[in-house]
């Protein structure tokens, strides 16, 4: 049985922010592996502009490189409309029935996880490790995770990190290469994406 990690999200691009929460979600739960899968059109926001889906998924694999327990899958590309992570569950588990599954998340997300397409169910098949992504305080998070364990009897573990304040906004809009990993740097130059990034 492996011990599985999971970061959704559009990856538009993928960011310093993301390979840290992953990191730090592996290292904290001792995960044997993490897929990053990026979302075909996320619930919670807008389609993903600035970059095709292949871009984000080439972008995703090339983030992946950070760490030798990243691999990337498409499988919410290939499923047509918004992406559920409760589909998504659901066909890892099919895939891999033996797994231990932790769904990664950031503050944002986890404070609105149970307002998500079939929490309860989504919440008994996977773990919660929460990444805090800003510095403000961690009494939030304790309150949520309270919540949704006497609610839905979920299983939240709470990463101890520092926080690394990063948004994939930041790196389109504040053209900040220094928030991508190089090779993620080179894919958006070469390919004239989000307008020019500066050093």
């Amino acid at each position: 049985m492996a011990k599985t990690g999971i970061l959704g999200g559009t990856f538009n691009p993928p960011h310093l922010g993301h390979v840290h929460a992953a990191k730090a979600a592996a290292d904290a739960l001792g995960l044997d592996r993490v897929f990053l899968i990026p979302a075909n059109i996320p619930p919670h926001k807008a389609e993903p502009a600035g970059a095709t889906p292949l871009q984000r998924l080439e972008m995703t694999k090339l983030a992946a490189k950070a760490d030798k327990r990243f691999s990337v899958l498409d499988l919410e590309l290939r499923r047509e409309g918004k992406s559920y992570s409760v589909d998504t569950i659901r066909e890892l588990s099919a895939l891999y029935p033996y797994d231990e599954f932790w769904f990664i998340v950031g503050t944002d997300m986890f404070l609105t996880l149970h307002q998500w397409f079939l929490a309860e169910e989504f919440l008994k098949k996977t773990g919660i490790a929460v990444v805090p992504r800003d510095a403000q305080g961690l009494e939030p998070i304790w309150a949520q995770k309270r919540m949704l364990e006497e609610t839905f009897g979920a299983r939240i573990f709470v990463v101890d990190v520092p926080p690394l304040e990063i948004s994939s906004t930041e790196v389109r809009v504040g053209q900040k290469r220094a928030q991508v990993t190089p090779e993620v740097a080179e894919y958006i130059r070469k390919n004239g994406l989000y307008g020019r990034i500066s050093p």
